[in-house]
């Protein structure tokens, strides 16, 4: 007895989704193949399980004739069975299903942001290729299960689950179990996701359709988003640890101190064995400076030199305005020391010039005056002096 599995959506492999890592069971016509071709030649009888909530509608129709036409004795388990999953159930002659399955079908149908422009020529070609889908799952339905049409097309519209008592009373099931798992035998590796088909797709498929969507999109966001720990060793050999989302770190990374990345790094830029510079504030990094940037900032012989003599000028600037700040108050001092010389000078130059008066005009009769004239002041003055002179010899 050979035990084959039918797990996730029913479609062929998609490589692309493969090389992104996005884990999405689906079973293919392809597998279907590789799993005949791998049986034991005088091993004819087929136990197959199927968790699938149905796929891809032309896919399923292709598992069904390989099963129909491989001579087999196949016998059919339901834990999850629906849309097109159902026809590929169908193909085995005893059909169990657990009591506490919720089996579903209903019309194929196509999403219409899926069709893009269409005149009425193309729309009422495409309502016609849903009667013949819908007409071939009908008879599929009616041959197998022995179910009127007109009561399986019925419960097709409704689009709702069934119980397994349902499902055994419209004669899909031959037999409900209590949903025990059987032994695994041989199986077979399933591929991780399928190709829509986009001209004829029942719901499950499409369902289907955006899963794989979504799944792309977390894909391509976790391999450009996934985080990892990175050690850095710092010019001293000791370590620091970063939580980063790039291939090397980046602005905003976390930084730690301790391998285990609970103490966060100490606000203070740090020199990395690579010559490169980081700064962390708040235990992240908010600036990282290349080797060359960082060599250009430290100060080589020639800038150390430029420096001192920069700083011993300075210094003697400041000196030499102190020096002419003293000089301009010395100056100052000077010149009003000058003012009072000069008005000393003018006082002594006119006592002078008095006495000089007096000397050059002894008789009293200088100034215009003459005899009977009036006298003028520096001879009354002069006269004043003698008639002093005078009385003192006499006292």
């Amino acid at each position: 007895m050979a035990v084959l599995y039918i797990e996730g959506y029913i479609g062929e492999h998609d490589e692309f989704l493969e090389a992104m890592g996005v884990e999405s069971k689906c079973f293919s016509a392809s597998d279907m193949r590789a799993f005949l071709s791998t049986m034991d030649p005088n091993d004819n009888e087929i136990v197959i399980e199927i968790r699938s909530p149905g796929g891809y509608v032309d896919g399923g129709f292709d598992i069904y004739d390989q099963l129909i036409n491989s001579g087999k004795n196949i016998t059919t388990i339901a834990y999850e069975c629906a849309s097109i999953a159902t026809v590929i159930y169908l193909a085995g002659s005893v059909r169990k299903v657990s009591k506490y399955a919720t089996p579903l079908i209903h019309n194929p149908w196509i999403d219409a942001c899926m069709l893009g422009s269409m005149d009425s020529d193309k729309l009422a070609a495409l309502s016609d290729r849903l009667r013949v889908e819908e007409d071939r799952i009908l008879d599929v339905y009616v041959e197998r299960t022995g179910a009127k049409r007109e009561e399986l097309a019925e419960q097709m519209k409704t689009d709702a689950s069934m119980t397994s008592d349902r499902f055994f009373e419209l004669g899909f099931a031959t037999e409900i179990i209590n949903g025990g798992v059987l032994k695994v035998g041989k199986a077979l590796a399933f591929c991780k996701a399928h190709k829509p088909n986009i001209e004829i797709m029942d719901k499950k498929a499409m369902e289907a359709w955006m899963l794989r969507m979504e799944l792309l999109f977390k894909a391509a966001t976790k391999v450009t988003q996934a985080i990892k720990n990175m050690a850095l060793t710092l010019a001293d050999n000791t370590s620091l640890y970063v939580q980063t989302e790039a291939a090397d770190i980046a602005v905003d990374d976390p930084v730690f101190t301790d391998e285990a990345m609970t103490i966060a790094a100490e606000d203070k830029t740090y020199e990395l064995s690579d010559g490169r510079k980081v700064t962390t504030v708040a235990g992240k990094i908010t600036e990282i400076v290349p080797k060359e940037a960082a060599a250009a900032a430290e100060p080589g012989e020639d800038a150390t030199a430029l420096k001192a003599t920069v700083d011993r000028l300075t210094l003697e600037l400041n000196a030499a305005n102190e020096a002419k700040v003293k000089a301009e108050g010395e100056v100052a001092k000077m010149l009003a020391s000058k003012n009072d010389a000069v008005k000393t000078l003018n006082a002594i130059k006119k006592e002078y010039d008095e006495l000089k008066t007096l000397m050059l005009d002894p008789g009293g009769n200088g100034g215009g005056g003459g005899e009977g004239g009036e006298k003028t002041a520096p001879q009354s003055s002069l006269e004043t002096r003698r008639q002093l002179r005078t009385a003192t010899k006499g006292v």
